[in-house]
């Protein structure tokens, strides 16, 4: 368990970057070296290796590994490796490889494998081979093959596509 006011003004100190705890409260915003539990920010959480669980900020959150669980902010959640879950972002969600959903107000963007669906307001964008759903209000982009499908209020675009687009 740790407690942060802000970094490094916390039960974990100067420590923070290298201690996982089972349950972070962050009552602005947080530096920890993962969570395996719960992970509450006011603002920002920042996790330097894995999050497994829950990780909810009013703001942000970013984690530098991977996360198995669910990511919720008021505005954006990044995920530097793999995002197994959900991702429910105000505006903006990113994972290097997803397996699960991202759910955002305005865009969705994984950049190696998308395995499960992307919702947004306004487009998602898949880099490399893809698999499931996007669905957004404007555009939805997959740069390599899709094999699932794409609904956009405008402009769908794959290299390959085995599926449907509307």
């Amino acid at each position: 368990f740790q407690i942060t006011f802000v970094p490094p003004m916390g039960t974990n100190g100067l420590e923070s970057g290298k201690i996982t705890n089972n349950i972070s409260i962050n009552v602005l915003a947080g530096y920890n070296g993962g969570t395996d539990g719960v992970e509450l920010s006011g603002f920002l959480a920042l996790d330097k290796q894995n999050v497994k669980g829950a990780q909810l900020s009013g703001f942000g959150n970013i984690v530098g590994g991977n996360t198995k669980g669910v990511q919720a902010a008021g505005f954006f959640n990044t995920v530097q490796k793999q995002a197994e879950g959900g991702q429910l972002a105000g505006f903006f969600n990113y994972a290097e490889s997803l397996k699960g959903a991202q759910f955002s107000g305005f865009t969705n963007v994984t950049t190696k494998n998308f395995n499960g669906a992307q919702f947004a307001g306004f487009n998602n964008v898949a880099i490399t081979k893809s698999k499931g759903l996007q669905a957004s209000g404007f555009v939805n982009v997959s740069v390599d093959s899709i094999e699932g499908s794409q609904v956009a209020g405008y402009v769908n675009y794959a290299k390959q596509i085995q599926g449907a687009q509307v």
